[in-house]
Formats: C-alpha cells, structure tokens, sequence
C-alpha cells in the first residue's frame, strides 16, 4: 500500500485524506509503517484497510488477506518464543513486523521535513545569541553587574567589632555579672569608725586603724556606716571605688555603677 500510494505522489499523512477517509492521521501513518498495535482495535484494524485500499484503487480483500496472513505469521512467532523461554515467564511483546508480507515505510517526507526543521531553528538561534553577547552595551552592562556584586560582597566582609576586655568600661559592666558574691574590701589610711551590715547582718562595727584592711562578702547588699572617717580606700570587687564620704552608703548590684566615675582609673585593690 506505501508503494503504491507513493506512486500516486499523495501524501497519505496529510490532513486533506485523513479528512476524506474520516481517518485520523496517526492512523493512517500507523497503517503505513505496519504498526497495527497503535490502531484501537482489530475491528478498527480490519475496517481501516479496507477504506485505504479502496482510496488507493487497490483490492481490498487482497489487503484483507494479506494482513490475515501476517497475523497468522505474528501468532506462529509468538508461540515459538514461548516455547524456547524457561517455565513461568512470559515474552516480551515485540512490536516486529514480518517484513516479508508487508513493507517497511521509509522516513516520510514530513518527518525528515521535521528533522531539518529542528536543525535550522538551532542555528538561527545560536546566531542570535552569539550577536546579541557581542554587543558592546551588553558587556558593559555585565561587567556593571559583575562590580555591583563585587562591591555587595565586599561590603558583607565587615570584620566584627572588637571589644577590649582590659578596659574600665568593658570591667564596670562585667563586675557583678558572672559573679554570685559581692566582695567589699576596706583599707584604711587613718583611724576610722566603720559598721558594715550585708543581707541584712551587721559584719563588722568599730575602728580601723591606719595600714588596716577589713573585707566581707554579700550576696544583694552592704549598707556601709562612716563615722569619724580620716580616710578609707574602699574595693568593690578587686576595683577602686569612689572616695566614700562620712555617712551611710548603700551598695547593691543594681547601683553599684554609681559608685565609680568614667574618669576613674579603677585600679585594682592590693593583695593582702
């Protein structure tokens, strides 16, 4: 039938005879590549040729018989490759046509059509682009791009603030906070009356003479009570405090900044 259709120089695939024969293309082009498992059914199979035949002025029950034919042939190959395959298993379709009944299509006109097609799409586009990245505004424009992301980058690489531990500051806030005791240490420079209470507990009440040190602990408070006082040196901490004046002086850890001043050079108590 592909013979003889490509005889007649018709295009069998096209959609004025797949209109005519109320056919659908794919079936049409099935038929002529022998691929008979893509029609719907064997009634289909069988009604198909024999409009095809019909269109092409050929003998339809010739087609008729020759298909027959094949069928028989298709069921013979079956039954061998069942026979030859181990007990249990089954074939594999195949989809092999006995080209001696019928023959092969070769490439249609429209798929090899298709193919050029593809490959002339191809090239134009890689025209297209090789033009377009040649153009001198699009490198500009890329290598804008390229130092905007350098310099975003290059902004991200801020080094971390880094922070002095040895400073007063750095100390003053730090004094209380990792420590669950108050150490309060007084030296006298002259005799001095003193009264300590911590948490609510009088520590240490009476003179101090000059060269004398005195230090206590608490864990919220010390309320110091300066009598006569000829000059004490007080450490909060290991850290010089402020000159205390004569009076009483409440020391706790939410005010014991107040203690210090910013010009204070904080230095550390003596070891005893």
């Amino acid at each position: 039938m592909f013979q003889y259709d490509d005889e007649k120089g018709m295009e069998s695939i096209g959609s004025k005879i797949a209109e005519e024969l109320k056919i659908r293309s794919q079936y049409l082009e099935a038929l002529e590549n022998d691929e008979f498992e893509l029609l719907p059914g064997r009634l289909y199979q069988r009604s198909f040729l024999k409009t095809y035949a019909q269109f092409l002025d050929l003998d339809p029950l010739h087609i008729l018989r020759m298909f027959d034919q094949y069928e028989k042939s298709q069921i013979s190959l079956r039954k061998e490759a069942e026979e030859t395959l181990p007990e249990g298993r089954k074939p594999k379709e195949e989809s092999i046509k006995d080209r001696s009944t019928l023959h092969k299509q070769p490439q249609s006109s429209k798929s090899r059509a298709g193919y050029w097609f593809g490959i002339l799409a191809g090239l134009v586009l890689g025209i297209f682009c090789l033009i377009y990245l040649a153009k001198p505004g699009i490198k500009k424009k890329h290598d804008i791009a390229s130092e905007l992301s350098a310099a975003a980058i290059e902004s991200l690489n801020v080094e971390p603030e880094v922070v002095d531990t040895t400073s007063f500051a750095w100390r003053l806030d730090n004094l209380l906070r990792n420590s669950a005791e108050m150490t309060l240490r007084i030296e006298a420079k002259g005799d001095s009356w003193v009264r300590v209470t911590a948490d609510k507990k009088t520590l240490f009440s009476g003179f101090i003479t000059a060269g004398m040190a005195i230090e206590f602990k608490a864990n919220d408070y010390f309320s110091i009570n300066l009598g006569k006082n000829e000059g004490v040196e007080t450490y909060l901490n290991g850290i010089e405090m402020n000159p205390l004046e004569k009076g009483i002086h409440r020391l706790d850890r939410e005010n014991y900044k107040s203690f210090f001043s910013s010009g204070s050079v904080g230095q550390d108590s003596p070891t005893p």
